[in-house]
Order: C-alpha cells, then sequence, then structure tokens
C-alpha cells in the first residue's frame, strides 16, 4: 500500500511540474479557433451586434463588411481590429466588446498507450499533454513517440486533403518542450506508441515490464519499477540479454547504475546479504 501511495505521489508531482511548466510557455489569453462562438458587441449600434460562429476556415460573416477572419485573434485583439474596420465609414468612435464563449464541439481521438482510449470533446485550444492527462495518462508500455494524425485541408482543385503524420516526443512534453506539446486540431487523432520492452526482477518495489527509451541507464530503469527494496542492493546487478545468433540470453555481470540498456533486457537485483 505505500508503495503505490508513493508511486501515486512521484505521478502527482510530475503532473503539476509539466503543468506548471507548460503553463509558464503557453500564452496566458486564449485565442479564437475553429467552431467557436462569438458575441459581439458594438455599444448603441444593434445592426453590428450578435452572435457569430466561427466557420471551419476561422471566418465569420459580419454584417455588412463580409467573412473576416476571426481564429487566432484574442477577443482583445479582434475587438482592436474592428473597431478600425468600423471607424470613419461605418460608426464614429465605435465601442465593441468581443466575449469568447468557447463550445465543446471539438472532438480528437486518442488511442495506444493510454490509460482511456476514446474520444476526447473540447472547447478553445487543446494541446497533446492536455489531451494526455484527460485520457488517464499514458500505460506502463507507452514508448517515447507519440503521432498525431490530422487530415489536411484540400488544396485547389481536389475534393479532400491528404493526411499529415506529425511525431511528438511524449519525454520532451514531460519535461516541458513547448515544440513536442503541439496544438490539436479538430478530428485529429492521436496514437501513442508501445515502447520496446525491459523486465525489472527482483528486490525491487514494482518488479514487471517497463517502456525503454532510447539512451535509458539501468538507474533510470530501476527508478520505474519503484527503486530496490530495503532487502535489494545496488551492488551485483546482473542482465540477461539475448545476443545475435545465440538461442539463450547471455547473463551479463557486475553492471553499472550507469550503464544503458537494450530492450529485450532483464535486469535482476539480488538480494542484500545480511
Amino acid at each position: 500500500m505505500a508503495t503505490k501511495t508513493a508511486r501515486a505521489g512521484l505521478l502527482a508531482g510530475l503532473l503539476v511540474a509539466v503543468s506548471t511548466t507548460a503553463l509558464a510557455q503557453q500564452p496566458g489569453t486564449p485565442r479564437i479557433v475553429p467552431r467557436d462562438y462569438l458575441t459581439i458587441t458594438v455599444l448603441g449600434v444593434p445592426d453590428f451586434s450578435g452572435k457569430f460562429p466561427v466557420d471551419s476556415d476561422g471566418m465569420i460573416a459580419y454584417p455588412f463588411l463580409g467573412r473576416l477572419k476571426a481564429a487566432g485573434f484574442t477577443a482583445s485583439e479582434l475587438e482592436t481590429d474592428l473597431r478600425t474596420r468600423l471607424e470613419g465609414d461605418w460608426v464614429r468612435n465605435p465601442q465593441v466588446r468581443v466575449e469568447f464563449e468557447p463550445i465543446e464541439s471539438k472532438r480528437v481521438s486518442i488511442t495506444g498507450a493510454v490509460r482511456t482510449p476514446g474520444e476526447l470533446k473540447f472547447a478553445g485550444e487543446l494541446r497533446v499533454f492536455d489531451a494526455l492527462v484527460k485520457a488517464g495518462m499514458t500505460t506502463p508500455d507507452a514508448g517515447d513517440e507519440v503521432l498525431v494524425v490530422r487530415v489536411a485541408p484540400p488544396k485547389d482543385g481536389e475534393a479532400a486533403g491528404g493526411t499529415d503524420v506529425i511525431s511528438v516526443s511524449l519525454r520532451g512534453m514531460e519535461k516541458g518542450n513547448a515544440t513536442d506539446n503541439i496544438l490539436l486540431q479538430d478530428g485529429d487523432h492521436v496514437r501513442v506508441s508501445k515502447g520496446q520492452l525491459i523486465t525489472i526482477t527482483g528486490q525491487v518495489r514494482s518488479p514487471g515490464a517497463y517502456a525503454a527509451t532510447a539512451g535509458m541507464t539501468v538507474r533510470q530503469a530501476l527508478a520505474l519499477a519503484g527503486d530496490v527494496t530495503e532487502k535489494g542492493t545496488h551492488r551485483g546487478l546482473k542482465i540477461l540479454r539475448k545476443a545475435a545468433g545465440k538461442p539463450e540470453p547471455q547473463e551479463i555481470k557486475d553492471v553499472k547504475l550507469e550503464d544503458i540498456v537494450q530492450p529485450g533486457d532483464t535486469i535482476i537485483v539480488a538480494r542484500r546479504i545480511m
């Protein structure tokens, strides 16, 4: 029970740390995206006021001025843009207010090595890591690669767009790398890959199979398993490793904590000699 509580506390701490880093890197004011709703009020001029849906191309149909770009603006930026357009020819000293009304009309799907795969509804902006949190986070066998499959917009003369596949790093997101934690679009499919596994057995708190990432050390692998127990020792670590052309795995002795593990390895933690 104590081990599960400790692991839960560690995960909670990681999520708080990552969320704090991500928030520090992202703008604090939400931006308008397709399928959101706007309430625009021009004080004293009802003809220019009303509710306006943002179309899939990011435009709104605005009275007298036609189709205007809204996606990508904050509410304040759109207010400034509309004031500029209305000033002079349409309204004298226009007082414009834009209220941002995000509606959960957008959807993404998540599959692969997550605890709760399925479809997610969202409003406004949603980044990959936030979607993973909503899906219960990744399972222990998750690899580093996360694929975002996106239907590209159609090009001139084409009936439908192609498919873009964007690869981002789970470890990069956990470290707060904004280039990996990209914004999702309506209709995206997120797939978390399964990693190549290593097995950790013996005197560790949570023996089992875990995903190996490139460059992972024995120390990092043992941390995934909760590290050694009071009865275990870091001395005399062994690895069973399959070698090309050999029917049986080979035993590697006197393994150091900074040695690099390989997919398929079995790490054996010995019992401390009392």
